[in-house]
């Protein structure tokens, strides 16, 4: 809702300016923007998935913010005429138009060679890290090792935009996803102060699902890659993302207790606070049989567990919970 979905598009945008007098969108975005560089952001070294930077890469994104007119990011080798560069410039917003010249990113790049590892499908996964991975487990390089593969036909590191322009792009941006939620976040661990995603998310369950702090560390992991404001390698925090954090929580109660109706879960009695059944009905007159579905909306109702089935039942919610948070989280 706040990332892909909400903007319409399987492509980054170019959304990083500078104010002098007027807005000027660097074309080098491509290669990160607000204080990151995409292609420098790999696999640790127990996982070296991540692709290779091919500099004579050229690749254009087959989407691009129609309402600026800017252009859609591109990545291409350095060009050179008579031996003076050709810089790719910015989109100047006053006059509508690309100037070329050696006009920098927030990171100092000028160019745009290797640039080719900006954001896609549904949680705009941006890096040579998860497109790695999801050509080692999923695409040519998986058919090349003689594993299980779903699109032998793509090899995801020379051919990245194969996510947004191939036949298959609609399943492709989901699954792309998945791969960064489940790499990256179910299985997020910070060994200094022992959160783990894992044991928080049960931690929320048992308790109710109250509270917005489990969901406000899970945002900040989707989107600075830490939990809070501790970490060395925390992503900078851009100010569209500031905004949209709200939103995100409000969008994770609405699914959550709007939508699938989900109970609030507590902690059994240690005894039954109800009166055991009877062992006769109560009442005189024989029960009578709806002959037609009823027309008034189901809801679920939270009966409470016994002490045997309490952990199966709190297993459960936390797999809905689970759940609600991937769908508010980039759906």
């Amino acid at each position: 809702m706040e990332m892909g979905i909400r903007i319409d598009s399987c492509d980054e945008w170019n959304t990083d300016y500078e104010q002098s007098p007027y807005e000027k969108y660097p074309l080098s975005n491509a290669c990160g923007q607000y204080g990151r560089s995409y292609e420098d952001e790999q696999c640790a070294s127990n996982e070296p998935f991540h692709c290779s930077v091919d500099k004579t890469m050229s690749v254009t994104a087959v989407d691009s913010n129609t309402e600026s007119n800017i252009p859609p990011f591109t990545c291409r080798a350095r060009a050179f005429d008579g031996g003076r560069e050709i810089f790719p410039g910015y989109f100047d917003s006053v006059d509508q138009v690309v100037i070329e010249s050696a006009y920098a990113n927030t990171l100092g790049r000028t160019d745009i060679a290797g640039c080719c590892y900006w954001g896609r499908g549904v949680m705009l996964t941006k890096g040579t890290c998860t497109l790695g991975k999801l050509d080692t487990y999923l695409g040519q390089g998986a058919a090349e090792r003689g594993g299980i593969y779903v699109y032998p036909d793509i090899n995801f590191c020379t051919n990245p935009e194969a996510i947004c322009n191939h036949p298959r792009s609609n399943e492709l941006r989901w699954v792309l996803g998945l791969l960064e939620w489940t790499d990256r976040v179910q299985s997020y661990v910070d060994s200094t102060s022992g959160f783990t995603y894992a044991n928080q998310l049960k931690e929320f369950t048992n308790n109710g699902m109250q509270g917005t702090e489990f969901i406000e560390s899970v945002n900040n992991i989707v989107m600075s890659n830490c939990h809070d404001a501790l970490c060395a390698d925390m992503w900078p925090i851009s100010e569209e993302t500031s905004q949209s954090n709200e939103n995100r929580i409000e969008h994770f109660r609405q699914i959550a207790f709007e939508v699938l109706n989900l109970p609030h879960t507590y902690h059994p009695t240690i005894s039954p606070t109800t009166s055991p059944p009877t062992l006769s009905p109560t009442f005189s007159q024989r029960p009578t049989f709806l002959t037609s579905k009823p027309t008034q909306k189901m809801k679920i109702v939270a009966l409470p567990p016994s002490s045997a089935n309490h952990w199966k039942s709190l297993v459960g919610v936390a797999l809905s919970a689970q759940v609600v948070l991937i769908m508010a989280l980039f759906i």
